[in-house]
C-alpha cells in the first residue's frame, strides 16, 4: 500500500466529508443579549457568526443546561479565537446566546 493511501486511510471520515453535510445556516440573537454581551466581552454576536464557517473549529454539546445547547471553539474573520454557546432553532437557525474571546487554556486546546 502507498504512503498516500496509508495516510489518506487514516483520516477521520467526518474530516473528509466535512462539507458534504454543511448546510446554509441562518443566525439570531436577543437584540438586549447581544448589547449585554457587547459590553462584557467586547464582541458583537454578528462578528462572531464568522466562527462557524471555520474548518478548524471544535463544536460540543454543552451538558450543564437542560436547555440543549452547544459550544464552539472557532477563529471569527478578524483572527480571533471566540467561545459561542448557542442553541438550533427549527432545522437551519442558529440562536447565539454568547461569544468571547478563548481564554488561553480554550485557545491551546482549539490550536492541539
Amino acid at each position: 500500500m502507498s504512503d498516500k493511501i496509508a495516510n489518506l486511510i487514516s483520516i477521520p471520515i467526518d474530516l473528509v466529508h466535512k462539507r458534504m453535510y454543511n448546510k446554509q445556516m441562518d443566525y439570531e440573537w436577543n437584540p438586549e443579549k447581544a448589547k449585554s454581551n457587547f459590553r462584557k466581552h467586547k464582541i458583537h454576536f454578528a462578528d462572531a457568526v464568522s466562527a462557524f464557517s471555520d474548518d478548524y473549529a471544535l463544536t460540543i454539546e454543552d451538558q450543564s443546561t437542560d436547555e440543549r445547547r452547544f459550544i464552539t471553539l472557532g477563529r471569527d474573520a478578524f483572527g480571533r479565537i471566540l467561545l459561542i454557546v448557542y442553541t438550533y432553532r427549527h432545522d437551519y437557525l442558529i440562536r447565539i446566546i454568547s461569544a468571547r474571546k478563548a481564554t488561553a487554556a480554550e485557545r491551546q486546546q482549539y490550536e492541539s
